[in-house]
């Protein structure tokens, strides 16, 4: 289980002062190896690597903000999958919006348009459209991080009220994602018969009428 992140980020007089993991604010790279108790031995996975964002400096000190802002409030893999998410609308920004510099400068048109653009984007090694779970991941983090930099003062859009607009009609109105979203559509996977039958056997047997009730319903609803 990963340590509480908070302590990992220390404040300081200077940015180049601020330490971030075993860097500091400025550096492209954040690595936060040796910080975890964890089973996973991969240094890229500790890494968060802000240098697709180079030529876009004021977005990129942002960005930097937001997981400064996420890595105090989130698990690590949230902060990692906030991070990834973003890289797809450095690409969007590239291709459709090249002149845009600043996050500040996004207008309510530009949000809607990158919203269209990840609900049509493709897998790039399947060319399947993206599955509603990383289309929701993706756009959420663009969200945490105008709603997020509003509220602190970042160089976002002062006014995000129609954040939520947007989003609750592009996305979760959105009918691929309103069935990705609603539990009855995820499947459920049944044991087999006779995994149930023994349990039902066992939970029979045991002394704690409570437990074995809980047991012999749970193996019939597939819980």
């Amino acid at each position: 289980m990963l340590e509480p992140l908070k302590n990992l980020i220390e404040e300081a007089d200077s940015m180049n002062q601020f330490r971030c993991g075993n860097n500091y604010f400025l550096d492209d790279v954040w690595d936060f190896h040796g910080y975890f108790h964890t089973t996973k031995t991969s240094k890229y996975y500790f890494r968060l690597d802000f240098s697709v964002w180079n030529s876009l400096p004021k977005m990129k000190e942002t960005i930097k903000r937001c997981m400064v802002e996420s890595l105090n409030l989130d698990a690590w893999a949230t902060v990692v999958s906030k991070l990834s998410g973003l890289k797809r609308l450095r690409g969007f920004l590239a291709i459709y919006r090249p002149e845009i510099t600043s996050f500040r400068e996004m207008t309510k048109e530009t949000l809607v348009e990158y919203l269209k653009y990840v609900l049509v984007s493709t897998h790039p090694q399947k060319g399947t459209l993206l599955s509603p779970g990383t289309i929701i991941t993706d756009v959420l983090a663009l969200k945490f991080l105008l709603i997020r930099g509003a509220f602190h003062g970042w160089d976002v859009p002062e006014n995000t009220y129609d954040v939520e607009e947007v989003y609750q009609q592009w996305i979760f109105q959105n009918e691929r994602i309103k069935r990705y979203s609603n539990p009855r559509n995820r499947k459920r996977f049944l044991p087999d018969k006779e995994l149930v039958h023994k349990i039902i056997e066992c939970a029979i047997k045991d002394p704690d009428i409570l437990a074995s009730t809980s047991i012999i319903v749970a193996s019939q609803l597939g819980l």
